[in-house]
Order: C-alpha cells, then sequence, then structure tokens
C-alpha cells in the first residue's frame, strides 16, 4: 500500500469496499486509530501534548515521566520532532529541565535495521523529575 500512488491506492480501496466483510474489518480498524488518536490528543490524558502533532514517542515519553518515579531515568530511541515542532514549546520546555543527554544521528553504518537508512533520530535521556 506505501508505495501506490493515491490514484492506484483509491481504485483498490473501491475494490476492497465492495466486499461487506473487508468494509467492516477497514471500518472497525478506522474507528479504533480514530479512538487512540482522540486519547492521545485529549487535554485530560496529556496535557504536555496540546498543539502539538501528537505521535506514540511524544505519548510514551511523557507517560514515561508520570510513572518514573521521583529518581527515575527515561531513555529513548525516537524520531527528533520534540525538538523542532513549531507549536511543541510546553513539550520542549519539559524536556529541557529533564534532560540530561541529547544525541541525534543518521543510521549511516545501518546498524538498527528498524531505523531507517537517511531518516535522522535522536537519543535522549532525561529524569523524571525536573
Amino acid at each position: 500500500v506505501g508505495k501506490l500512488s493515491a490514484s492506484a491506492w483509491g481504485k483498490v480501496k473501491a475494490g476492497l469496499l465492495g466486499d461487506s466483510r473487508a468494509r467492516g474489518v477497514y471500518f472497525a480498524e478506522a474507528e479504533e486509530a480514530a479512538g487512540v488518536q482522540a486519547f492521545c490528543s485529549a487535554l485530560q490524558s496529556y496535557p504536555l501534548l496540546q498543539g502539538v502533532k501528537t505521535n506514540l514517542y511524544k505519548v510514551f515519553l511523557t507517560r514515561s515521566w508520570e510513572i518514573g518515579g521521583e529518581a527515575g531515568v527515561v531513555g529513548m530511541i525516537h524520531q527528533p520532532g520534540i525538538f523542532d515542532d513549531p507549536k511543541g514549546g510546553a513539550l520542549r520546555a519539559a524536556m529541557a529541565r529533564r534532560l540530561s543527554l541529547s544525541v541525534h544521528a543518521k543510521n549511516q553504518l545501518k546498524l538498527f535495521a528498524e531505523v531507517e537508512h537517511q531518516r535522522h533520530f535522536a537519543l535522549s535521556v532525561t529524569r523524571t523529575r525536573h
């Protein structure tokens, strides 16, 4: 699916949605994805993520600060979007107060199979309390 053009995917999707069983699965998955996105974007769940483009890295990072205890430390390999999201000021400020180490790199030597060769990534070590 990822390599199909938008028009090619539209044709495939139309064919799939013609089958009532496939249509039910498609809408159940879409409903679940919408629910997860709504929960991850909710002010009550993740106040530091208000206004930012939410992803699981940001959700996991903020949740780890909450459950890490008074002297906890969190190390994560993640996308660097935490540092450059124009609407992420609150998240960046919280990160800056906790940050012990931040390394940015590319997977040029292909040491990590799951990280794309040209994609930038960051390794951050943070304290759970600021």
